[in-house]
């Protein structure tokens, strides 16, 4: 297995609602990829965080098959919440 690169942190997003949020996130970059221009996207569940359950492992099987992946942690809101923070998340990368 190639070495691959894991980047932690977070951004502060601004919300529909006109308030704003930090929101955790995990990047892990294989050390060659199968596209320029495409990545996975995992989300977790309610109540669960970039972490929870099986996400680890499915990372790890997308890094390891040479595409980057991305998990956000993304607690509390609705739909449209959780669509702004993919979106500012996903524009930055």
């Amino acid at each position: 297995m190639s070495a691959t690169e894991q980047t932690t942190g977070s951004l502060v997003v601004p919300l529909p609602s006109g308030k704003s949020k930090e929101v955790p996130y995990i990047v892990e970059l294989p050390a060659t990829s199968s596209s320029e221009h495409a990545a996975v996207l995992l989300l977790h569940g309610a109540g669960g965080d970039a972490s929870s359950g099986h996400l680890p492992q499915l990372a790890a099987a997308c890094v390891a098959s040479g595409w980057p992946c991305l998990r956000i942690t993304c607690r509390g809101g609705n739909l449209d919440h959780r669509i702004a923070v993919t979106k500012v998340r996903t524009d930055r990368w």
